[in-house]
């Protein structure tokens, strides 16, 4: 039987999922702050980044706090806000709380408290 040419996805690798933590923890970053912030080399860390964009699970956006001037702005990775929606639910004794959010781990869009 012949072997498949190309590996099977089957989830992110361990340093997929530290980036994913360490944007969910942090925010967005610029690739060298993500470089410090795991420790993983520039290639290492490219490589990465290239599955996790190309997978839609993050993207590039302008950094508004970037160079002004000669040479190339700063880009900011982020998680994709539009990967997943959250609806969080808390049912207690003597109170229920609902909280909706986007993916990207931002304060969430809603929330209430019912005594």
């Amino acid at each position: 039987m012949a072997q498949p040419t190309t590996p099977l996805r089957t989830g992110p690798s361990r340093s997929a999922e530290r980036v994913i933590s360490v944007l969910r923890t942090r925010g967005p970053l610029t690739r060298r702050q993500l470089e410090d912030a795991t420790g993983y080399s520039r290639p290492t860390l490219s490589r990465v980044l290239t599955v996790l964009i190309d997978d839609s699970r993050l993207d590039e956006i302008d950094d508004p706090a970037g160079q002004v001037g000669r040479g190339r702005p700063s880009r900011l990775v982020r998680l994709n806000p539009s990967l997943a929606d959250c609806i969080g639910l808390e049912i207690a004794r003597g109170h229920v709380a609902v909280a909706i959010a986007d993916g990207s781990g931002a304060d969430p869009w809603a929330s209430a408290t019912s005594p």
